[in-house]
């Protein structure tokens, strides 16, 4: 019998937990599914553009004014591994695989402000149908909620007819970010001028689950020849 894993989008799910055992955030960076529905899996993955601390990033993404200008960049979803390059788990791009039916985006940011401060600036899901738009308050800042959409269970959902790369649009102006030490550490020692910086995205999907197999049903064993089932 031929083998139906996919290892790149870990189908048909081998880490899915159900109603119940639901007890923390789903892992993005494994896939990981909740079973809410029978017969579907849903997702929520979060990818992030790492802004600071610079040696974390894929690149560094600041230009010669240390700002992040205006323009579409590519996301990640984050290793476990929070030390910097390279990773045991490399960090892994935001994509979402085919016959996936996205019904939810949403985008923050992580101690970044607008440049101009007119309120003005936006931040974009791009890449997917229905992304979600971002835009900053009149002193530059932005809604510590980040902005989302609404699910409608009413509207009718496209699944993705292929592998769907997730991005994030900069427009109107740049954004600077805030040096803001963080971590966890709370470190006297830590740098005052390498904080935290990020953009932070979320995808929200469901998929349909394979077919039922023998662990689904209770099969009745095999006997021996000439033995008696009692």
């Amino acid at each position: 019998m031929a083998n139906c894993f996919n290892s790149t989008t870990r189908t048909p799910w081998n880490n899915t937990i159900f109603p119940g055992n639901y007890v923390t955030r789903l892992n993005s960076y494994r896939n990981q599914g909740v079973n809410a529905l029978p017969g579907v899996q849903f997702f929520s993955l979060v990818g992030a553009l790492v802004v600071l601390p610079i040696e974390n990033t894929q690149s560094n993404v600041l230009d010669i004014n240390g700002e992040l200008a205006t323009g579409v960049y590519n996301l990640q979803i984050l290793s476990p591994d929070l030390g910097p390059s390279p990773k045991p788990l490399a960090n892994r791009p935001f994509v979402i695989p085919t016959g996936a039916s996205i019904y939810r985006t949403a985008v923050n940011v992580v101690n970044m402000t607008e440049v101009t401060a007119a309120g003005t600036a936006t931040i974009q899901v791009t890449g997917v149908t229905g992304g979600v738009t971002l835009t900053a308050e009149s002193d530059g800042t932005f809604n510590e909620c980040g902005a989302y959409s609404s699910y409608d269970p009413s509207t009718s959902i496209s699944a993705t007819g292929s592998d769907t790369s997730v991005t994030a649009t900069v427009a109107v102006a740049p954004l600077k970010p805030v040096n803001y030490v963080s971590g966890g550490s709370g470190s006297a020692l830590a740098d005052p001028d390498a904080g935290q910086s990020a953009i932070l995205v979320e995808v929200c999907y469901y998929m349909n689950n394979v077919a039922p197999d023998a662990d689904s049903v209770n099969l009745p064993f095999p006997l021996e020849a000439g033995s008696t089932q009692i």
